[in-house]
């Protein structure tokens, strides 16, 4: 079992983290895989603790945002189709290769562009096809099952559908939820599972997590927080190209 000098990392980042997505609404999963990658863990681990506790604050964040979104099921579809079948594969990414410099070397073009979509905002002018909904969906559900990072191609395609952004945001949060829960059942029917460390840890930052969750949340019906979102994934960006840059080098003197 592990000792709380172990846990103390996750108790610290994952809730953080949470706090960001409170009033972002996404980003978690960016801020965690940046961090953790920066440490000597072992990163297919990492993703799955960040699952559980993803998947209980997309409950909570859809309860909070019910009374003023709205979740357009037709989205939905399409989107799952493709994150259903992008999720899998992409777990057995990490899975297979999470240990080798050249994982890290993707795992920071990922942060790295998902950086640059939060730092500047972009949006399709013309509304996509609903049908492309699957092909985002199938790399979003990749990226989501390598890194725990798929937020930025999905809400491209979903925000690029309505007028108002925060229309989408109850049709984005219950992608989330399906892809979190899909997710979950591809690392338990994996050979590597769930064990008693990782439900452990889960358990001691659940709580924490939904508290600053909850703060992120409340903070950002009452403040405006551009300056500060900037700042902070500006910052991911630059680690993103740091452990991109880390990984390649490590690659090609490996080779």
């Amino acid at each position: 079992m592990r000792d709380f000098k172990n846990i103390l990392p996750y108790l610290i980042v994952i809730p953080l983290a949470t706090w960001v997505r409170g009033f972002a609404g996404l980003g978690s999963g960016i801020i965690t895989m940046t961090t953790f990658s920066l440490l000597d863990v072992n990163l297919e681990r990492v993703s799955v603790i960040l699952n559980i506790i993803l998947t209980v604050n997309t409950v909570i964040l859809l309860y909070l945002s019910s009374q003023r979104t709205k979740i357009i099921w037709r989205q939905v579809l399409f989107v799952i189709i493709g994150t259903a079948m992008g999720i899998p594969a992409g777990y057995q990414f990490i899975l297979r290769y999470h240990q080798l410099p050249l994982f890290k070397f993707f795992l920071g073009i990922v942060i790295l562009f998902g950086s640059l979509c939060f730092f500047f905002p972009f949006r399709f002018r013309k509304r996509i096809h609903t049908s492309f909904g699957i092909l985002f969906g199938a790399v979003s559900g990749f990226i989501t099952g390598a890194f725990m990072s798929g937020g930025p191609p999905l809400s491209l395609y979903l925000y690029a559908q309505m007028d108002d952004p925060r229309d989408m945001k109850g049709t984005l949060q219950a992608t989330f939820l399906i892809a979190s829960i899909i997710r979950l059942i591809t690392v338990k029917v994996s050979k590597a599972g769930y064990t008693e460390d990782i439900l452990l840890t889960a358990l001691v930052i659940v709580v924490p997590a939904a508290f600053m969750l909850y703060l992120g949340h409340r903070v950002s019906e009452k403040l405006g927080l551009h300056l500060i979102r900037r700042m902070i994934y500006g910052l991911l960006g630059c680690f993103g190209g740091i452990i991109a840059i880390n990984g390649l080098v490590t690659y090609l003197s490996s080779s």
